[in-house]
């Protein structure tokens, strides 16, 4: 019996995994965003210094037992928002890319994953590594802090009521 419980887990592992990566198979992705990955990759510290890090708290989104996924997107807020919100704005007068359009993919992956019965952690990694292939692998790094902006922004995770 512990066996069969084990490879229904394992089973019931793969279709989640499946389920998250169909999400994204059909999704399409602004292409401009590969601009802002590599803006982030080329930041440098001198680059953000004297920007405002007052970001709204995300707290509301993750119980107690999260606490590592919602400290590393806390960390990404902190540093990053207010930039990556500016390199947006800024893309938005100067290119042809439009914010409510890619805002909207996001939010569409995030619900196609979060039916799918994944956990926070394997959908945070399910998105950063879409964005990650969509951008030709620049750096996932950026990609995370991408995904916590829109953490950030309510696009991902829905608020914990009590």
């Amino acid at each position: 019996m512990e066996e069969y419980l084990k490879l229904l887990e394992i089973k019931k592992t793969c279709l989640r995994q499946t389920a998250l990566h169909d999400a994204t198979f059909t999704l399409g992705l602004e292409y401009e965003i590969e601009n802002v990955v590599e803006k982030i990759y080329g930041l440098k510290e001198s680059d953000i210094l004297g920007i405002n890090y007052n970001a709204v708290a995300i707290a509301e989104k993750f119980v107690s037992d999260e606490f590592l996924l919602k400290s590393k997107i806390t960390g990404y807020v902190m540093t990053y928002f207010t930039y990556i919100r500016d390199l947006f704005k800024n893309m938005e007068t100067t290119t042809t890319f439009n914010f409510d359009i890619f805002s909207g993919q996001i939010r569409a992956c995030f619900i196609k994953m979060d039916s799918s019965g994944a956990d926070k952690t394997e959908i945070f990694e399910s998105m950063v590594d879409w964005i990650n292939i969509k951008t030709q692998n620049v750096s996932r790094l950026a990609c995370e802090a991408i995904i916590a902006f829109f953490v950030q922004h309510c696009e991902v995770f829905y608020e914990i009521t009590k």
